[in-house]
């Protein structure tokens, strides 16, 4: 910057054009400073993980996508500080219309939108594959369930582990967002390895899809009693599963991961309890767990993660651990230098199962 401003303005496009086609790869990683780039004829916004995505909903100050214009030319650049083993998403936002980064050929989705993504030098993916040989593969079974509570139908995807025909008295653990969890989490694969490595005992695993999911997440009633007197009920007399709550738990992510908390606390039906990036926000958690506080069911086991660039709900997993932890529930806290985002919390879907299901040589 300081040898561009010292060009005349009808030569600085060029120079910025060689630096660009010098550095090669964008955006450009100086030790832990990131500079993002961007070419536009009217001032764009970075959206990142690091400013929630300048989400209305959550994010009132505009300016925390701000980037600073080069004088005399298209460009526009931000600077941010970022760990050294994170990885993060991002897209610009110009003329009202999010897209992708045109100078940087990484990208992937996150809840069905294309994000481009900058790794930083020392991030190291963990492999959700625990092994890389072939395996045994369980039977994800696909069906509807017709809610009388809720008064609609709803799709849930069942996930059986390999020769469960001659098992009985299997745990069960119960994933919301089940289509997501399915296919984009991909977690059916990370129960073959897992169980395939003797990392966890044989477990069914219950993904249900939300139908009102703003409203059932938030700690709605009607949810919690249809998981309660129809879905578990359910289950119990289609499958082998065990009927105790010591082989029960719960998960979610997001406002799953409220959910989980919630069901866990109100209800005796589980001993567990995961949470990835538990959406609290604009909830206080003092409120929160105020509402936990008032029923006599808490989990046994809970499996907190927190991800350092989600910008919305991240200090809502430091709360939260800090709660659980100073009421004597065991709580097992995975962070991950990664964003609000599926990617990473595919990462430690292993730990969460592990802490769950540990595998033993006898199985009842």
């Amino acid at each position: 910057m300081e040898k561009l401003n010292q060009q005349p303005y009808n030569v600085r496009e060029d120079i910025i054009a060689g630096y660009l086609r010098q550095v090669q790869k964008t955006p450009i990683i100086e030790n832990d400073q990131v500079i993002f780039m961007v070419k536009s004829d009217i001032e764009p916004l970075l959206l990142a993980d690091f400013n929630g995505f300048l989400n209305p909903r959550y994010v009132k100050d505009s300016l925390l996508g701000f980037m600073y214009h080069i004088e005399g030319t298209s460009w526009y650049y931000k600077i941010k500080q970022i760990q050294s083993n994170a990885i993060v998403n991002y897209c610009f936002s110009i003329n009202g219309q999010k897209v992708t980064d045109p100078l940087n050929p990484n990208s992937r989705l996150s809840f069905d939108t294309p994000y481009s993504f900058v790794a930083m030098p020392q991030y190291v993916q963990e492999p959700w594959s625990v092994t890389t040989s072939d395996v045994l593969k369980g039977e994800v079974i696909k069906t509807e369930i017709t809610s009388k509570i809720l008064g609609h139908d709803r799709t849930i995807h069942v996930y059986l582990p390999p020769g469960h025909l001659m098992m009985k008295s299997l745990p069960s653990v119960y994933f919301h967002d089940g289509s997501y969890q399915v296919n984009d989490m991909k977690v059916p694969g990370i129960l073959d390895d897992l169980i395939a490595g003797k990392k966890i005992i044989p477990v069914v695993a219950v993904f249900d899809d939300p139908v009102v999911r703003g409203k059932e997440y938030r700690g709605d009633i009607g949810y919690r009693d249809y998981l309660q007197h129809e879905l578990i009920p359910f289950i119990q007399n289609s499958y082998a599963v065990s009927h105790k709550r010591t082989d029960r738990a719960v998960a979610g992510f997001s406002r799953g991961g409220m959910s989980s908390l919630y069901l866990a606390h109100t209800t005796d039906l589980f001993f567990g309890s995961g949470a990835f990036s538990p959406a609290i926000s604009p909830t206080s958690i003092a409120d929160y767990t105020n509402e936990l506080e008032a029923f006599n069911n808490a989990p046994h086991t809970l499996f907190l993660c927190g991800a350092v660039y989600d910008h919305l709900w991240y200090d809502d997993a430091l709360a939260l651990k800090e709660y659980f932890t100073a009421k004597g529930i065991s709580v097992k806290y995975k962070e991950i230098s990664t964003g609000h985002n599926i990617a990473g919390w595919q990462e430690v879907m292993d730990d969460m199962l592990i802490s769950f299901f540990p595998y033993r040589s006898t199985v009842d």
